[in-house]
């Protein structure tokens, strides 16, 4: 169905008196365009006039109130319309996969639907994971950028929790179902969204009771004007009386109030931010201390190689070769800048591995590589590198340290049981980022960065970002 028309046919719903009676300012406001409705039908029997200049004047206040009530329906429609739009956007995620699901030794193919809790399933390389789980064997870097906004794969290990819809892009892994069908992850969030349609704030609680006060006095002011009439035998047009109740009742406020909520939840969203309820954005006024994840969150986490530091009685030429290619068949993103960089500083350099065997990043090893023989190029961890081929270089070391108080990250390459240099890998901070903390700073907001790298490079990036 068309979206503007699922909204209109939900304002229409709207003016049901069950659903209207909730928001009392327009339930009168509806009483009065049924009132209305009848006086201009049958004038004789309210026993006002019915000349043509009357009956435009009650065919237009029919009108106005009837827009009224509508315009005030459809406002609402609208911001309910957005929540619902968030909820089939988050459904998107939610995809059948195949699953290979463990029988005893052997592996059946099932469709992710059919999973239970406590199956257990194997997942391999590139494929995405069918259900929340467990690792119980192996383990792997996962891309969740579709979750969490996170570019880079984070490595999940034995004993990790894992989430369905997501994409293990190393190795293969061994999972338990931790949840049936409808109850993942992504369920909750969909959830989440579709329960923060209506749930009243107390101000809005508080400025409903003030409201509904305020109509009621107003009524029965009206009721005695029209009474008063009679009294002094100089009766009122119903019409009239009408009118100036409208007139005098909140009737703008009170027909937006209902959208109010719902609209601050969707305005919210619009900035990736997912609300539960009305009440939970009032007190996001009341927050003094934000925490910011650092990769992806004040960096961009895409980190891509800047600059080659080539081990003394190495040739710079010779090192940038090495670099590329342990780096051809290698398809990380730091990989692919890695080669990027060699190719701009010298076009010049081979591309053929020739006999090499490329050995892929994975995360028992964390180094990757080519291999020929006793011939080999590898790059990875300090530690890893230092520990596998038992080597000790204070100037790589020195130099690996220097790198990460600029905030960077060191990439060692061994070849040949020798330290051929370091690469150096930099996050450059997310466009704005300044700008944005320094907002925060001035609404007293203060900000703490959680990241998982060193104390030099996590001190850099802070105060390179301005976080407190």
């Amino acid at each position: 169905m068309n979206r503007y028309l699922e909204i209109l046919v939900l304002t229409l719903k709207n003016f049901s008196p069950d659903r209207e009676v909730k928001n009392p300012v327009m339930f009168l406001t509806e009483i009065s365009t049924v009132v209305a409705l009848f006086i201009t039908i049958f004038p004789s029997a309210f026993h006002v006039p019915a000349t043509s200049t009357y009956m435009q004047f009650y065919i237009s206040v029919v009108i106005l109130l009837f827009l009224t009530v509508f315009f005030s329906n459809l406002s609402w429609a609208i911001s309910e319309g957005k929540s619902q739009a968030i909820a089939s956007s988050l459904q998107k995620f939610k995809k059948e996969t195949v699953a290979h699901l463990k029988k005893g030794e052997t592996l059946v193919d099932v469709s992710s639907s059919d999973l239970r809790k406590d199956d257990v399933v194997v997942v391999n390389k590139n494929e995405a994971i069918p259900m929340d789980g467990e690792i119980i064997e192996g383990s792997g870097y996962v891309n969740e950028s579709n979750i969490t906004g996170e570019s880079r794969p984070s490595l999940k290990v034995l004993g990790d929790s894992v989430t369905a819809t997501t994409t293990l892009v190393t190795d293969h892994i061994v999972i338990r179902v931790t949840s049936n069908p409808g109850e993942t992850f992504i369920d909750k969030m969909i959830e989440i969204v579709g329960s923060a349609r209506r749930e009243k704030t107390p101000n809005e609680i508080a400025l409903t009771t003030f409201l509904s006060g305020i109509t009621l006095v107003f009524v029965i002011v009206a009721a005695l004007i029209f009474s008063m009439g009679y009294f002094f035998l100089n009766p009122i047009d119903v019409m009239i009386i009408i009118v100036l109740l409208i007139a005098l009742i909140p009737t703008t406020i009170g027909g937006l109030l209902p959208a109010i909520g719902v609209a601050a939840i969707n305005k919210v969203s619009e900035f990736n931010i997912i609300a539960k309820s009305g009440r939970a954005v009032e007190n996001a006024g009341d927050i003094d201390t934000i925490i910011l994840d650092k990769t992806g969150t004040v960096t961009m986490g895409e980190r891509e190689a800047t600059k080659f530091y080539p081990n003394s009685g190495v040739k710079y030429e010779d090192f940038q070769k090495m670099c590329l290619l342990s780096s051809l068949q290698d398809q990380t993103k730091e990989g692919m800048s890695i080669v990027k960089l060699a190719k701009r500083e010298n076009p010049d350099l081979p591309e053929k591995l020739e006999g090499y065997r490329f050995e892929p990043f994975s995360a028992e090893t964390r180094y990757s590589g080519i291999f020929k023989g006793d011939d080999y190029v590898v790059k990875g961890a300090l530690k890893t590198l230092k520990s596998r081929y038992n080597l000790q270089d204070t100037f790589i070391e020195a130099l690996c340290k220097e790198i990460s108080s600029r905030g960077g990250t060191a990439l060692p390459v061994v070849s040949n049981g020798k330290f051929a240099g370091v690469i150096e890998l930099n996050d450059i901070l997310k466009p704005g980022i300044r700008e944005r903390l320094s907002s925060l700073k001035s609404m007293n907001i203060k900000t703490i960065m959680c990241t998982g790298d060193d104390e030099v490079t996590a001190a850099y990036i802070a105060g390179e970002s301005g976080i407190d």
